[in-house]
């Protein structure tokens, strides 16, 4: 368990450890002693010293969880409750992810399955049962190509996210199927697009309809740039920063930069995570589609086409060491 658990960098993947001391102190086993000191002397007799070593390693990681420390004069019964309220809250954080998000999903695994065609012998560095999976961009490489989403499933996932429903209310149902058509079956569209039309009237859904038709060509950066043009100024800034350089930092810096800068990173990230611009985990991690941080690094392109110098984000290591070789840098942030 506690293996899997630093595999998966200690708390950042999906493995959750919840200790439970029961008439335990925790020191006791973080340091192994006590009733843990006398069952290792015990167990040192059958088992061998690596064996040994593992163990009491793993019980060093567990000592220092935070957990639940149960003696026998406590009330048993709260004490499961808040455990309760715990594993209940972890797991409804998982299951929300995937009924809000994994949409028509099964057609494609059934695919990948098929090709992957693991009742046949793998041949050569790997054993029979070895398999890879490889995404690309390049349609040359391509063995499998999801393509875009059915109509059914385009209209599920687009109401998840505009009416947090998997079907429109009457009123909206037309309006409904033009924003599908404009989105060309892009999951990443469909749920950008109807988290920002979340409760808004059907005025405000028509205006966001017409300028989408009022751009010649309709790519995705162009559906995405109306959520974008809805920001409010700081909160463009914050999408701006996590899109050009926060993409898979975690928050506590940026977060007190931009309230040095009067941003309000609370309410801005509440809004860019409500409308589906930004991720950010139980960890506090950033994360972004590469759709989105194109569309971020593309707007500060817009600043200055010829010169990166003057734009107001730099990102690349050869742009800025070209600034630093030209003493065209007044400040520099290292974070």
């Amino acid at each position: 368990m506690v293996e899997c658990w630093k595999k998966q960098g200690k708390g950042g993947g999906r493995t959750t450890i919840l200790p439970i001391f029961y008439l335990v102190d925790p020191r006791d086993v973080r340091h192994q002693e006590g009733a843990y000191e006398e069952a290792f002397r015990r167990h040192s007799l059958k088992q061998d010293q690596q064996t040994i070593k593992q163990w009491k390693e793993a019980l060093l990681e567990v000592g220092k969880m935070k957990g639940w420390h149960v003696a026998g004069s406590d009330g048993h019964g709260a004490i499961l409750e808040q455990i309760f309220v715990k594993v209940d809250s972890l797991l409804r954080t998982n299951y929300t992810l995937l009924t809000d998000e994994l949409v028509g999903i099964d057609v494609h695994v059934n695919k990948v399955v098929q090709l992957l065609n693991l009742d046949a012998a793998s041949e050569g560095n790997f054993s029979s049962k070895s398999r890879f999976i490889i995404t690309t961009r390049d349609k040359r490489d391509k063995l499998h190509e999801p393509g875009g989403m059915s109509h059914d499933h385009s209209l599920q996932l687009f109401s998840k996210h505009a009416f947090k429903m998997d079907n429109p209310p009457n009123e909206y149902t037309a309006l409904a199927e033009k924003f599908l058509k404009v989105a060309a079956g892009l999951p990443l569209a469909l749920k950008v697009v109807g988290s920002l039309l979340f409760r808004t009237d059907t005025n405000f859904w028509r205006a966001k309809l017409k300028e989408l038709k009022e751009v010649p060509t309709v790519e995705v950066q162009q559906i995405l740039r109306i959520s974008y043009n809805e920001l409010t100024p700081n909160e463009k800034q914050i999408f701006l920063d996590i899109a050009c350089v926060f993409i898979g930092d975690y928050k506590e810096v940026p977060f007190y930069m931009w309230s040095s800068c009067d941003f309000n990173p609370e309410i801005g990230m509440r809004t860019l995570v409500n409308r589906s611009l930004v991720r950010i985990d139980e960890e506090g991690q950033f994360g972004m589609h590469d759709h989105l941080r194109d569309l971020g690094r593309a707007i500060v392109n817009e600043e200055d086409v010829q010169n990166p110098c003057k734009r107001s984000r730099i990102w690349s290591n050869e742009n800025a060491l070209d600034m630093l070789a030209n003493r065209e840098v007044l400040f520099v942030l290292f974070l």
